[in-house]
């Protein structure tokens, strides 16, 4: 008995959409893979200095960036030096750049900071990330650490595989008797007749 054709298209449809869904996977662990070959790194904006730029809350994708290309207007993420120095990274704008006894040096300002920051940060050899992708509000994400990140993960899973379950016939033999039972022929009702005797 061959399947309906309504339900070879379904089918098919099922087949296109998991194939896209496995193709879209793998197109996303191929970036991410390839991204951090590369040197990207993903900085949190832990305040609103840079505003309107990359607000609080915002994620900036950066990438690998010589001290002897920075200049002025460039957006950096870097290691500002002690005593200012934190537990993560500071990314501002590029204010300006000077020489000094020890090489090319960087002054940054935040966007929204009316002054230039307190440091002077040397560029020779220094770690530094060019910003090129702001991501709004994936850095609240990124600050909540790999549990919060896991645990968002771990419910839309969940969530998809009920989703799944709910969508499914209980069971392919539940289906087949209802199918069987409609295409049953009725049959009369018996006649039970009373005759006195």
């Amino acid at each position: 008995m061959t399947a309906p054709r309504s339900d070879r298209a379904a089918r098919s449809v099922h087949a296109a959409v998991a194939a896209l869904r496995t193709g879209l996977l793998v197109a996303v662990l191929t970036l991410v893979v390839g991204a951090h070959l590369a040197g990207v790194r993903a900085v949190p904006v832990l305040t609103g200095s840079m505003t309107p730029y990359a607000p609080a809350g915002s994620l900036v994708l950066t990438t690998p960036v010589s001290g002897a290309v920075v200049g002025v207007g460039d957006v950096v993420a870097f290691v500002p030096p002690a005593p200012y120095r934190g537990d993560h990274p500071v990314m501002h704008r590029v204010a300006s750049t000077s020489a000094t006894a020890q090489g090319r040096a960087m002054t940054t300002r935040g966007d929204a900071n009316a002054h230039d920051d307190p440091w002077t940060v040397a560029l020779d050899g220094a770690d530094l990330g060019r910003a090129v992708v702001v991501v709004p509000l994936a850095g609240r994400f990124a600050v909540a650490g790999p549990a919060a990140v896991l645990s968002l993960l771990a419910g839309a899973l969940a969530l998809g595989v009920a989703v799944r379950l709910l969508r499914r016939p209980v069971c392919a033999c539940a289906q087949d008797r209802a199918a069987q039972h409609r295409a049953a022929p009725r049959r009369a009702a018996p006649r039970w007749s009373s005759t006195p005797g």
